[in-house]
């Protein structure tokens, strides 16, 4: 039971600093601002966001043995995931853009979902089917709400959101590449609530790419970091 407890506050502390991590190193509100778009990139941010990024990749690594679920590695996963999608469902529920921090840390968690669904291919275990499908849910949330806003709001407002989405439907890719694998596997194609939340979340998260892409199209132009914010 002590130990119990240990496992708990040690999730507790290590989830709780990643966000506040990543709430502390968030882009300033005029950041993407159209007047300051030819402004040299700011280097000690974009270094402070990567760091943040390692950090919550490394605390979430899945690399100590078999991993379960009662794993304290994927426990801190589940936590982190969820307080994103926790703060993702308020923006949405308030007609706003989700925050972008949430959908920062969540981008950044790839590695470990990746690896996750590696291993749930070899033996499906019921938290980490619970938590892809979360996660699954969150992007696909985050890149519908996109898609719908280009037209209401401003450029300034949409880019950072964007930037970081089409970055997450890329890095989670191979996540969805096996879980794909999965529901065509054996017995598979009987778990339509993760066949539904994958389907979901591929099609509008191609969609909100496609839209990106047109309506910001310096997303996938030629990379211009070193004299403007322009950058994926």
């Amino acid at each position: 039971a002590e130990s119990t407890k240990m496992v708990h506050a040690a999730v507790d502390s290590l989830s709780g600093c990643v966000l506040a991590l990543g709430e502390a190193c968030q882009y300033p509100r005029s950041y993407f601002n159209e007047l300051n778009l030819t402004v040299n990139n700011d280097d000690e941010i974009e270094v402070e966001r990567n760091d943040v990024r390692d950090v919550a990749r490394t605390v979430c690594s899945l690399d100590s043995g078999v991993v379960n679920d009662a794993s304290p590695s994927l426990l801190v996963l589940e936590r982190i995931i969820n307080a994103c999608g926790d703060a993702i469902r308020r923006c949405i529920g308030d007609n706003a853009l989700p925050h972008e921090t949430a959908v920062h840390i969540l981008s950044a968690l790839a590695k470990p979902l990746n690896k996750l669904a590696t291993l749930y291919k070899e033996n499906p275990f019921h938290k980490g089917r619970i938590v892809m499908i979360s996660a699954l849910t969150s992007l696909g949330s985050i890149n519908e709400k996109v898609s719908d806003s280009f037209e209401s709001m401003s450029m300034s407002d949409t880019l950072p959101i964007s930037r970081l989405a089409c970055m997450a439907t890329a890095s989670y890719s191979p996540m969805m590449s096996a879980l794909v694998e999965v529901i065509h596997g054996t017995g598979g194609e009987g778990d339509t609530q993760l066949c539904s939340s994958l389907k979901r979340t591929i099609m509008v998260s191609l969609r909100q790419a496609i839209l990106s892409s047109a309506v910001i199209p310096e997303l996938v132009a030629e990379s211009t970091l070193s004299s403007s914010r322009y950058d994926i």
